[in-house]
């Protein structure tokens, strides 16, 4: 999370803030999060990352969260900076499997 900075549409601004406060609380202990962002949870996601005592579990949130990032990606709501899929095609060897493109 702290290496890719993602940018966004205003579509994708409540994927966008979670991604940085999990960047944030990365490194934290927590297991409950209380003062997330909370916008972007989908009401069938509700029920399974907010508990009966109304706190957020770290993994039920983080897994929405991915899944929505996700879906944001798809939408192309939040995007990728320029430049960054290059090096990561080059040296994970996927570039030779790529197929060449020709006009």
């Amino acid at each position: 999370m702290n290496t890719v900075k993602f940018s966004a549409a205003p579509a994708g601004s409540t994927t966008l803030a979670a991604c940085d406060y999990l960047s944030c609380e990365f490194s934290s202990r927590r297991q409950h999060f209380d003062d997330t962002p909370t916008e972007f949870i989908s009401q069938p996601w509700k029920r399974l990352v907010i508990n009966k005592e109304k706190h957020i579990p770290r993994r039920g949130y983080t897994l929405c969260f991915l899944r929505q990032l996700q879906d944001s990606l798809r939408r192309r709501d939040t995007s990728f900076p320029r430049g960054w899929l290059m090096p990561v095609l080059w040296f994970s060897g996927a570039w030779t499997m790529a197929p060449i493109m020709t006009c």
